[in-house]
């Protein structure tokens, strides 16, 4: 089984980061699959090719897990686009 890598991206309420996230994962080639709710928790999960890649948002942080391969190049994106 492969081993999940998991990513703090921003605070949940950074309305701004968590918009450049979705731009990340857009660029990346995301694909919304499904939409849950747990214990205040709103977990997204997308696939990007082949691989799985869940977006968990709360009051506090904006989280991504993944492979570490997807969850790296999520990151590396996002950075890049935080940057300009």
């Amino acid at each position: 089984m492969d081993k999940k890598a998991r990513a703090d991206i921003c605070d949940g309420d950074d309305e701004e980061s968590v918009g450049l996230l979705r731009k990340a994962l857009d660029a990346e080639g995301a694909v919304f699959v499904s939409k849950d709710w747990v214990a205040g928790v709103d977990i997204y999960t997308l696939k990007i090719g082949n691989e799985d890649l869940a977006v968990f948002i709360d009051a506090w942080s904006c989280d991504i897990e993944g492979s570490q391969e997807v969850v790296d190049r999520v990151k590396r994106t996002y950075e890049r686009m935080k940057t300009g």
